[in-house]
Order: structure tokens, then sequence, then C-alpha cells
């Protein structure tokens, strides 16, 4: 359903689209771990780790529905405190952790975490590099224009085709034409050994030497 309602935005020319809230396709009411559990009990005995083999590829799905989609997508994502066992058996909080299948925030080109009660925010994980080791700060439009800006930047200009300086020297019908077209080489061009020599062959074939 989640994926039906990217396609249905998508398909109406939404530009962005946000899912508020990501945690309920992994946790709650028809989330992953409760289609899970149903499954186990309906055909793996209860065996929750074999219906696994189901519930996973659902949910991968998903995931490359966010990651392939051709609108930007913002989602939001419920957290909640997460606590280990320490060696004196006494519980410790360790911190935040979203409520959704481990290393989701990984998948997501920018990854950020507020506070719920100064509403600062720090980047968990950042591909731009634009919010990384960057002081807390709070979110505001000017956030959302620097990440645009981002991805507009972000298509690789094509790689300059190499110029075949020997052909362009080759190329000159005459002597001016010759000396034009040397001083319009790069310097570290001309001071090619290879180059010299063409240039001095060249010149000598208009029965003239060109002052290089």
């Amino acid at each position: 359903r989640y994926i039906q309602a990217i396609d249905a935005c998508v398909s109406e020319g939404m530009e962005v689209i946000i899912i508020d809230s990501s945690s309920h396709e992994w946790s709650g009411p028809g989330g992953c771990l409760e289609i899970n559990e149903k499954l186990a009990q309906a055909k793996y005995r209860g065996n929750t780790w074999s219906a696994w083999n189901e519930t996973t590829p659902r949910h991968d799905s998903f995931v490359q529905k966010v990651l392939h989609c051709d609108s930007h997508i913002i989602t939001c994502t419920r957290s909640k405190m997460e606590t280990i066992m320490g060696e004196d058996k006494k519980i410790k909080k360790v911190g935040m952790k979203d409520i959704q299948r481990d290393g989701w925030e990984y998948e997501l080109t920018v990854s950020l975490s507020i506070d719920r009660d100064t509403h600062m925010t720090i980047a968990s994980k950042d591909r731009t590099e634009l919010f990384e080791g960057k002081e807390p700060f709070k979110i505001t439009e000017q956030t959302g224009l620097m990440i645009k800006d981002w991805c507009d930047k972000g298509i690789v200009p094509e790689k300059p085709k190499e110029i075949d300086y020997v052909s362009l020297l080759d190329d000159c019908k005459t002597k001016e034409e010759l000396t034009e077209a040397w001083k319009s080489l790069p310097l570290h061009i001309r001071a090619s050994q290879d180059i010299i020599d063409f240039s001095k062959i060249k010149a000598a074939s208009f029965n003239k030497i060109v002052d290089l």
C-alpha cells in the first residue's frame, strides 16, 4: 500500500512526497512485524525466522521504491529509547533508535535527528556533507533549499574530450595558420618534445622554419 501510494503521487506529477510516518510500514497494524507474525502462525508453525523469507522481500521492495523514486521523498520516522543490559545486570539507556528496520537511516541521503524538547537537529547520517559535524540547528526553509541545491548540482558533467594537438597542427595549411595554432596551445603542451619536433617538421614543409 505504501508503494501504491508513492506510485499514485508520482503519476499525478508530485515533485515532493512526504511519508509520515515510515515507522508504520514496519511496526503497528499492517506493518512488517505484524505481517511476519501472522505468516509465522499460518504457514511456518510459529517459526518467525522462516516467515522473514516472505516478509523481507516486501520490506525491501518498499525501500527500493523510496530510493529510486523519480520524486524527492521526505520520510518521518518515530523513535524510541534504546536500552541494553550492562555487565552489572542493570538496564542502561544508550540513545534514541528509529522505529524501523535496522539500517533504515543509512539508506537515506540525509538522516536528521530532531530533539523532542528543543527541536534542535543533528545529522546522524549525511551523504551531502552539508550538516555532518555541524552544531545543532533548527530545520527551516533554508535547510530544504540547501538540500535542493545539492541535488541540482548532483549531475555529473560529461568528461571533456581529449584534444588531438598533433592533428590540430597538421591541419594547418599555411605558415600563418601554424603560427596561430602554436600560440593557442597550452604551455605544458608546447613543452612536449614530441609537439616541438612535429611543429618543426610541419614548418619545414612550408620551406620556412617557424620561430618557436
